[in-house]
C-alpha cells in the first residue's frame, strides 16, 4: 500500500458508511426534511404556539443541502461530522463559498446565520427558557428552496 494512502480508522464514519453515503443521499434527505418542515408549517399555521420542530427540520434541510455539495467534492463523512462543520451552518456556508462551490446572496446568508446559533446549540431540540430572536419560517423556507435548487445544480440529478 502506498505510504500516502489514507486508511480510515475502522470506527470512522467513512469506514462504516463511506461508499453508501453519497451527495445525492444528502440531497434527498435535505429534501425530505424540507418537505416535513412544509407539512408541519401547514399544521401550525393558525396557532400562536411555538413549534421548534419546524425550525429544526428547516435547519437540518439547510445543513444537508450544504453538505451534499461538500460530499460531491469528496469531503469525507468524518470531515463533515467534525467540529469545523458538524451542525455549524455558518461554517458550512463559508466553506462552500470560499471554495467556489456555491454562491449565496447576502439575504440567504443572513437568514442562515439567524438560525445557526439556535440549531447548533440544540435549542430546537431541547427546551431552554428565555426569549429567542428567531428567523421567520417563510424566510427559512425561502433559503431551503434556494439551497435545494443550488445544490441539485451542483451534484446533478
Amino acid at each position: 500500500m502506498p505510504m500516502n494512502k489514507k486508511v480510515p480508522n475502522k470506527n470512522s464514519k467513512e469506514a462504516i458508511f463511506g461508499g453508501r453515503s453519497t451527495p445525492r443521499g444528502f440531497y434527498n434527505y435535505a429534501k425530505v426534511y424540507h418537505d416535513a418542515f412544509e407539512e408541519l408549517e401547514k399544521l401550525s399555521e393558525n396557532t400562536v404556539r411555538f413549534y421548534p420542530a419546524t425550525y429544526f427540520l428547516a435547519s437540518r434541510s439547510i445543513e444537508l443541502a450544504l453538505k451534499s455539495v461538500l460530499r460531491f467534492y469528496k469531503y469525507s463523512l468524518d470531515e463533515l461530522a467534525r467540529d469545523k462543520f458538524g451542525h455549524n451552518l455558518t461554517n458550512l456556508v463559508r466553506e462552500n463559498e470560499d471554495k467556489g462551490y456555491l454562491t449565496l446572496s447576502e439575504k440567504e446568508k443572513e437568514i442562515i446565520k439567524s438560525t445557526d446559533y439556535w440549531y447548533k446549540s440544540k435549542q430546537y431540540e431541547y427546551q431552554i427558557t428565555g426569549l429567542k430572536q428567531l428567523p421567520k419560517s417563510e424566510d427559512l423556507s425561502f433559503v431551503c428552496v434556494k439551497l435545494l435548487d443550488k445544490s441539485k445544480a451542483v451534484i446533478g440529478s
